[in-house]
């Protein structure tokens, strides 16, 4: 475990008619133009005409979306089925998703797989639904603009050099399987992580034979003529090129097998710097707080829409720190001291450097913190030191002040980082958790959130777990909505009705209760909503 010293309401949504807007005509004769307009003048787009829908030329084919009128697409079917959930199971109204701020060219990070067509010509794009056809996808209107250039930069150089696509039925070594774009928005340059099928190079190999030598000098030409931009002179299209080294069969796009050692399966070969930088949103975005300079690596989670998760950050931070007007009997007024939080599936740290320094903002002004540590925890360990370089940039190293926030990151599966809650060994009266589509599962939850115990075993009093190191909050943010019901089942306070129906096993015993939820649609098109609800540790009985 790694240790270092640190020192107005959000709109609920935008008018549809600002939202929904047409994308730029283009056709497949346009696309060779389009990329050298492109990669001229990569970072001007022109405002398009209103529209009443998707309008994408691909939907109906490809499987990235599956809703193309206005108002599905602000409202999802799944809103239904989890408003339904929470009025049955809570007697909660969720009010309606917050919409997201563009509809158009949101997607700043995609993961896209490269087959052969009939003719052994490279199709880069998505899987057909149900097959193993990849369909190609160079119009696609969610896509930022720069991913189809890098698209067409690499289906180009391809051709030009004979790179080979990847064939399940018969893997030819050093074909490309996928690749991951991933547009630094401040600078508007792609990170570009090829995944190559072959095993990592030992210390005696070459790294790449002589056609991918070949294949990387003409993509690293082809971004290098975007010095010619008279918006940003010198600049390539490139913020680096990573590549991965890939060789198990099937579909996985990364090789997790070395998460210990991700140094070894992948390798940076163009560019100075590793990281993409994403920056806080401006005042503008009528966001409460700015949020922290967030560092990612290929390898690390990032958001598809990282202007959209912004505001599920700010609701989030909001919760963990409060406000001056809450009453004495909110969950965290009888902690003393200053408050712990403890993420897990923290990738980068993201949201919990988020809620330090809106705390430093916050003490600012108040003249003291409510956070007093910062415990960050995630099953892949390379993801410290963005972590730590962030936390660094975010100036939460510097501080010598009494009060500054110890801040801690450690490596570890869920399980075992839960046993250090039940252990008392890590500060957590705040719980924060933004874990894959699968959720965090029921050995998670029965340690860190029920201290251990199933349901109908003894346990302690309610009174003597609030003097214990035991988290008071707990704030779930889920992009699986299924999960997030199978988990709250397990530990959250359900209405008596609901659990005689549905078997579900909170009950109205349970120790935890729903305070607030709210749902966000962060993949305009896509029947997804990203959800954030806040339990609260039930308080003990008010003495007569």
């Amino acid at each position: 475990m790694r240790e270092r010293p640190g020192p107005s309401t959000a709109s609920h949504g935008v008018a549809l008619s600002l939202l929904f807007t047409s994308p730029a005509p283009s056709s497949h004769r346009q696309r060779g133009r389009a990329l050298v307009l492109s990669l001229q003048g990569h970072t001007r787009q022109p405002t398009p005409p209103p529209c009443t829908s998707l309008q994408c030329p691909h939907f109906g084919v490809c499987s990235g979306c599956s809703l193309d009128d206005v108002a599905l697409i602000a409202r999802p079917p799944l809103y239904e089925r989890a408003r339904a959930f929470f009025q049955e199971a809570f007697g909660y109204a969720l009010p309606p998703p917050q919409s997201p701020p563009q509809v158009h060219h949101w997607r700043a990070m995609a993961k896209l797989a490269v087959r052969p067509d009939d003719a052994s010509h490279p199709c880069i794009g998505l899987f057909r639904a149900g097959t193993h056809e990849v369909i190609d996808i160079p119009d696609c209107v969610v896509h930022h603009p720069l991913i189809s250039t890098t698209v067409e930069c690499v289906r180009r150089a391809m051709h030009e050099t004979g790179i080979s696509a990847y064939d399940e039925r018969q893997p030819l070594p050093f074909s490309l399987r996928y690749l991951q774009a991933s547009v630094e928005q401040c600078t508007q340059r792609v990170q570009l992580t090829l995944v190559c099928h072959a095993k990592p190079p030992s210390a005696d190999d070459a790294l790449l034979p002589p056609a991918w030598q070949s294949f990387l000098a003409n993509l690293i030409r082809s971004g290098e003529q975007a010095a010619t931009s008279a918006d940003a002179p010198g600049v390539s299209l490139w913020h680096s090129i990573w590549i991965h080294f890939q060789s198990n069969p099937g579909n996985a796009i990364f090789d997790t097998r070395h998460l210990g050692g991700v140094h070894r399966t992948w390798r940076q070969v163009y560019g100075d710097v590793p990281f993409v930088r994403d920056e806080p949103l401006a005042p503008s975005a009528g966001t409460r707080y700015p949020g922290a300079v967030m560092l990612f690596p290929p390898y690390a989670f990032r958001q598809a829409n990282p202007v959209a998760f912004r505001r599920v950050i700010d609701d989030m931070i909001l919760w963990c720190l409060g406000d001056d007007t809450e009453s004495p009997w909110h969950a965290l007024a009888s902690v003393e001291g200053g408050i712990g939080v403890a993420e897990f599936c923290a990738g980068v740290g993201g949201l919990g450097q988020s809620v330090l320094l809106a705390d430093a903002a916050r003490a600012e002004r108040t003249g003291r913190r409510r956070v007093r540590a910062l415990w960050c925890s995630d099953v892949q360990g390379a993801n410290a030191e963005a972590f730590w370089q962030a936390a660094a940039v975010n100036g939460l190293l510097s501080s010598d002040a009494a009060d500054a926030p110890r801040i801690q990151y450690e490596e570890g599966s869920l399980e075992q980082l839960a046993a250090r809650i039940q252990s008392g060994s890590v500060p957590c009266d705040v719980l924060l958790a933004d874990p894959p589509r699968a959720g965090l599962g029921a050995s998670f939850v029965r340690t860190a959130l029920l201290g251990g115990n199933d349901r109908g075993r003894p346990r302690r009093s309610v009174a003597a777990e609030r003097t214990s190191c035991t988290p008071q909050r707990f704030i779930y943010i889920s992009c699986g909505f299924d999960a997030f019901m199978r988990d709250t089942q397990q530990f959250a306070a359900m209405r008596p009705s609901f659990t005689k129906t549905s078997a579900a096993g909170g009950g109205s015993a349970a120790p935890w209760r729903l305070r607030y939820a709210r749902a966000y649609v962060l993949f305009p098109g896509s029947d997804h909503l990203e959800m954030l609800a806040v339990f609260d540790r039930k308080r003990p009985p008010r003495r007569q």
